[in-house]
């Protein structure tokens, strides 16, 4: 098994500071198993030997080491394994003296190996298998990177091997298909059997033409004499005689030509070779040229299609004529005949034999269509995760500043932590602090007591109720993560630690009132040099070692909280701290780190068999130094939110037991039953919360403000190496993945082998028909009618020009006129034959004037109704749509020309007024005003980009109002008699002009024998034709949120690309059920998405009262609840895979907070059913409130 370099790299952060790569040699030839950084491979010829010189130290993090390395450093070398945890940096492996002091010199520096013991081995080879207990890495892929120096991000996985068939494999293909094929062909044509058989070899005498009982001689010879003369006919009309095979310009041309088409089809084949090329290829200049190429193939593919394969056929059949034994004469007319699809299908149904070949023919021609759509769906947009990784910078409490600065930055510290128990109830809940940095959840009490370290995934919804807590209200800084323009995600773990304060309530007494005890007194006596709030410190004695004895940090520190009510009362907490260390899994993205980073993943860490603490400074290291620096936070806590007042509790006592508004003035009240309830676990949840916030603000007081997700630092922990101090603020350091997501070409291959196959095939049929035409010697007179006056005795012409081609004839003959006549007319049985006109014996000039005026009359009539079809669909157009949108509409019919100026810019306008507040398209959250936090689910990440006028907001109605405060009135609008309808119209139009969509009313017709509620499905049907997405509202419906772009709540709702239409539930009520007893979904809200099968599904809909597909629909026609019934009772059921129908939340798209249900408040969309006259209520409403928020924004830049 290889080695797993980046679970190892990953999970001990080992890191190779002065220089070398890290390796690991299993089971080499000298079986010394190398471990450790060398400037050579020591793995490459198998020894797992290092030369001395090539040596280089190891470092880790300790916050990694939760179990033993267990490394060796082998029997031939005197040599001790170190860990150097509190030196700087920290050393990792064998060493001939002690390197945690002042290093290991170079001429020390001994390699480490894997250990013998199998369970050693796995524990350092496979970390997270092994000691979380999991069958699988659960930390994102980093690649290995052991030298210091720290990778960014720009080692872009780009996986441009990823096509199962590339180009070339599919030219070999195609090449070796044609070659084949055309082999095969050879062969066949080369072993087939003659076609002559003994029946057939007396064809070789010729046969006399005869006409139908009667012969030639019966045609008098001096008729023809005679009509000779009239035809205008020069003797040697033909040019002579000529051989077959004659070359001149135009014969060249033709062959020139005949060659370039005949591999044409090659251009195609080009094109789905590009298209595969082109497949998870960002977009680019060339990839739109080769898009707009597949546009135009659909109509080119047809035509080239056409004028190949009716060439095969043509010549096929002059081949088959000029064959001996020659061909059928229904077969003769089949392949003739078939020039295209409809003659094919006509000769199937015309001829009637021979039905294998025709539908051979048939289906030859089927590939036409099937090609030319293929040629045009082989690439479409998708999205393509380029992953990268790279090294993520965090804040570590154990490189910040140290207490003899603290006194200094008191007040900054103050400030900062003030700050955050300032923030409202939503912000201590948010994943993220006030500046924008990611928070550390607590752990719960459960996994604290049971000791589990299993990775676990952070439950969101508790910390938002307030069921769970971060460990502090302020967040770990973060840099390094370097971002594209393109949306980005981003993936790593940092170990971090924090105090937990376990509190318990001991004691309450007055002072004044009663003997005390021996406790009470002492408390008493360090309560009067503290103010109101105090904490004071009990140390443990195992804190108190002598010189030279280690540090046990994993001992509980314990402190007393006490609080004094107003007059005396003193209340007495005894509370004990201890340290927890976790790793926790921060993502980040797609948008801006400092809305979007987030915890995701936490599992605790061992603190066993450890010394020192990344909580705190390297050089607090003594037990006087640590006592320092805990009770001067003690200390400088009790002051940093308030000063004693016995009549105002401080804000940091209203959070540990409110919670909510810390800075509301209020008196000092007993503890109730209610606040005693809170011991010991909301207490110590809240504790722990304010005093590591307090502790956190004064670990950097000078730069956690200072946020910059995107630099790089100039140096870190390992920079230490270098004479640095830990009085710099230091980062440090772990691996990250970075997921960018890009627009990329999907070649279709469903699509691209169809055209590959349809195309081979074209071009085998091109190829054979050249072939063919370079073997047929004859004159082609197939389906041309110059044919018609070869060998016909009632076309008497001179001799020759057997030689001639069909076109060749017809110029030749280009005087001569036939026509189709009964030539005996005086015998009983008549004759029908074609004949040359003889000008000199005149014509029947009436049958030719009422031939002209017929064709006159037809093409009149011809005419007239094509402009009878074109006013109609000029009239239906007008009809459905009327082009010019609302505002514009009313404007045009307006006489002032300031007013259609102003109407111009409007949307401008109000674009410009919510600009400042309109919602993050990407944002993953928003809150209303009603308090409901509303978050789009992390895995719907459709829509990242504006709608635009592919977005259609519609509304429909047949009533035309042009009464006061109606919508079409001739005069402009007054607020105060704006009608409701108008108002919820307005509304859309409002809504459509901030974001940039497009708009349109639409004035219906009556609907005839229905309920005009009808008319918005035919409606919705025809706007999708020319739109993406069409967003239906009745004028009682209206957006409640205009700052809220539409594609956010499509995200919300997970309005997917398979989705066909979307709707609201109705409240749960027996009179909202269908017949199925499933709430029905009310159509005054509808988002529909333009497809074939949407298309369908409103044909379905407005056709079902017909009862053509649902029996028992009619009813709803004119019954309540109309369409909307007609959908809920029969289409939804009809379109019912996955994410056809889409459902929205009663509670989002419905109701109104006054209906009486609570499940139905129309939050985003509201509808007004009882209350038809607060739509125009509202919108004077939200265009007041926008130019407050503006007018605050103003005056706040002041």
């Amino acid at each position: 098994m290889e080695v797993n370099y980046t679970a190892i790299t990953d999970y001990y952060m080992i890191r190779c500071f002065s220089g070398g790569n890290f390796y690991v040699c299993k089971k080499p030839s000298t079986n010394l198993e190398f471990v450790g950084c060398c400037d050579s491979d020591p793995c490459a010829d198998g020894s797992g030997i290092c030369p001395q010189t090539d040596l280089r130290p190891m470092s880790y993090s300790p916050g990694r080491t939760a179990y033993k390395f267990g490394l060796e450093c082998g029997a031939l070398h005197n040599a001790s394994f170190y860990r150097c945890d509190l030196s700087m940096p920290h050393f990792l492996g064998c060493c001939g003296v002690d390197p945690c002091s002042r290093g290991c010199p170079q001429n020390q520096l001994i390699p480490a190996q894997l250990p013998a013991l199998e369970g050693w081995r796995k524990l350092f080879l496979e970390p997270y298998r092994v000691q979380n207990g999991t069958a699988a890495d659960l930390r994102p892929g980093v690649e290995a990177n052991s030298t210091f120096e720290a990778p960014d991000f720009s080692n872009i996985n780009w996986d441009r091997g990823k096509h199962e068939v590339g180009p070339a494999t599919v030219i070999g293909i195609c090449a070796g298909f044609l070659v084949a094929t055309l082999l095969i062909l050879g062969l066949v044509r080369h072993y087939w059997p003659s076609s002559t058989s003994p029946k057939h070899e007396q064809t070789d005498i010729a046969h006399a033409p005869f006409l139908a009982d009667d012969s030639i001689d019966d045609v008098a010879y001096s008729q023809m004499e005679e009509m000779i003369p009239h035809t205008r006919i020069r003797d040697n009309w033909h040019g002579g005689p000529k051989t077959l095979e004659h070359w001149d310009a135009p014969t060249v041309f033709s062959w020139i030509f005949s060659v370039l088409l005949t591999f044409t089809p090659l251009c195609f084949i080009a094109l789905a070779i590009t298209a595969i090329r082109l497949d998870n290829q960002p977009h680019s200049d060339y990839g739109k040229t080769v898009l707009q190429l597949t546009v135009l193939s659909p109509s080119l593919y047809p035509i080239l299609f056409a004028a190949l394969v009716g060439r095969f056929y043509r010549v096929f059949g002059r081949w088959c004529l000029e064959s001996r034994g020659g061909v059928s004469l229904p077969v003769l007319e089949q392949l003739i005949g078939s020039q295209n699809l409809a003659t094919a299908i006509e000769r199937i149904f015309v001829i009637r034999t021979n039905a294998v070949v025709g539908i051979i023919i048939l289906t030859s021609w089927l590939l036409s269509p099937l090609g030319g759509q293929s040629s045009s769906r082989l690439l479409q947009d998708a999205k393509f995760e380029l992953v990268s990784n790279g090294t993520v910078y965090y804040a570590d409490p154990a490189y910040q500043v140290s207490h003899s600065r603290w006194v200094d930055y008191r007040h900054s510290v103050g400030a900062t932590y003030a700050a955050s128990l300032l923030s409202s109830s939503k912000q201590k809940a948010s994943p993220r602090d006030i500046w924008g940095l990611p928070k550390i959840p607590q752990l719960s009490q459960d996994r604290l007591d049971d000791g589990s370290y299993d990775l676990y995934d952070v439950n969101k919804s508790d910390l938002v109720s307030g069921k769970a807590s971060y460990a502090s209200l302020l967040g770990i800084e973060i840099q390094g993560l370097v971002r594209p323009d393109e949306p980005t995600k981003f993936n790593f773990t940092i170990p971090t630690s924090y105090f937990h304060v376990g509190c318990d309530f001991v004691d309450s007494f007055d002072p004044l009132r009663g003997k005390l005890t021996k406790n009470q007194t002492n408390v008493l006596d360090l309560f009067y040099k503290y103010p109101s709030f105090s904490a004071f410190n009990i140390l443990p004695q195992s804190w108190f070692n002598s010189e030279g004895e280690e540090d046990d940090i994993n001992s509980p520190y314990q402190f007393i909280y006490v609080k004094q009510m107003r007059g005396s009362q003193l209340y007495v907490v005894k509370c004990t701290t201890h340290e927890v260390k976790v790793e926790t899994t921060i993502h980040c993205g797609p948008g801006d780190p400092a809305t979007t980073c987030e915890a995701r993943q936490q599992r605790r860490l061992s603190t066993e068999n450890q010394t020192g603490s990344s909580l705190f400074p390297p050089s607090v290291t003594r037990s006087d130094l640590r006592l320092k620096e805990l009770s001067y936070a003690l200390y400088a806590w009790a002051q940093a939110s308030g000063d004693k007042d016995g009549v105002q509790p401080s804000p940091s006592e209203m959070y540990l037991m409110k919670d909510e508004n810390p800075y509301e003035f209020t008196s000092q009240l007993p503890w109730t039953k209610e606040d005693l309830a809170k011991f010991p676990y909301v207490f110590s949840r809240r504790m722990t919360t304010a005093f590591n916030t307090y502790w956190d603000a004064g670990l950097n007081p000078g730069g956690h403000t200072n946020v910059s997700y995107g630099i790089i630092p100039s140096h870190n922990m390992n920079g230490l190496e270098t004479g640095r101090t830990y009085k710099d603020s230091f980062m440090n350091t772990t691996m990250g993945t970075r997921i960018t997501t890009i627009d990329v070409y999907s070649a279709q291959r469903v699509w691209v082998g169809l055209l590959l196959f349809t195309t081979m095939v074209l071009q085998i049929l091109a190829i054979c028909g050249l072939v063919l035409e370079i073997l047929i010697q004859g004159p082609d007179v197939l389906g041309f009618a110059s044919t018609l006056t070869r060998d016909n005795p009632y076309v008497p012409l001179p001799a020759g020009g057997s030689h001639l081609d069909g076109p060749e004839r017809a110029r030749c003959l280009k005087n001569m006129r036939l026509e189709l006549v009964d030539v005996r007319p005086e015998d009983e049985t008549g004759y029908l034959a074609v004949r040359a006109v003889s000008l000199a014996k005149g014509q029947d000039t009436s049958m030719i004037e009422g031939s002209v005026k017929s064709r006159k009359q037809k093409g009149v009539l011809l005419a007239m109704g094509i402009l009878v079809i074109f006013g109609l669909i000029t009239h239906t157009w007008g009809f459905y749509f009327e082009p010019p949108s609302l505002l514009s509409y009313r404007t045009t019919r307006r006489s002032n020309p300031h007013q259609v100026k102003l109407a111009s810019h409007t949307s401008n306008l109000m674009h410009d007024l919510w600009k400042p507040f309109l919602l993050d398209i990407n944002a993953t959250s928003f809150s209303t005003d009603e308090g409901y936090l509303y978050e789009v689910p992390k895995e719907n990440e459709n829509w990242a980009k504006p709608l635009g006028k592919k977005l259609l907001i519609l509304d429909v109605d047949t009533r035309l109002d042009k009464g006061p405060g109606a919508v079409m009135n001739d005069s402009a609008l007054d607020y105060k008699e704006m009608k409701g309808r108008t108002g919820g119209i307005m509304n859309h139009y409002l809504y459509a002009m901030i974001h940039g969509y497009d708009y349109k009313f639409v004035r219906a017709p009556n609907y005839p024998k229905r309920h005009q509620t009808w008319v918005k499905v035919p409606m919705i049907r025809e706007a999708l034709k020319s739109h993406d997405f069409v967003v239906f509202l009745d004028a009682d419906a209206e957006f409640m949120y205009p700052q809220v772009p539409f594609e956010w709540l499509m995200k919300l709702w997970n309005i997917t690309d398979k989705t066909l239409l979307a709707l609201a539930n109705d409240p749960d009520s027996p009179r909202n059920r269908d017949e199925k007893g499933k709430v029905m979904q009310n159509t005054g809200f509808m988002i529909a998405q333009q497809s074939n099968r949407t298309q369908e599904l409103f044909d379905d809909w407005e056709q079902c009262p017909s009862e053509k597909k649902y029996k028992g629909c009619q009813r709803w026609a004119n019954d309540w609840a109309h369409e909307q019934a007609a959908f809920s009772n029969y289409v939804r059921y009809s379109y019912n895979q996955t994410q056809d129908i889409g459902t929205i939340p009663c509670m989002d798209g419905n109701g109104a907070p006054y209906i009486g249900d609570k499940t139905c408040g129309g939050v985003f969309i509201r509808h007004h059913w009882f209350r038809k006259d607060d739509p125009a209520k509202d919108l004077q409403r939200l265009i007041l409130e926008a130019f407050m928020r503006v007018d605050i924004r103003t005056r706040s830049t002041i």
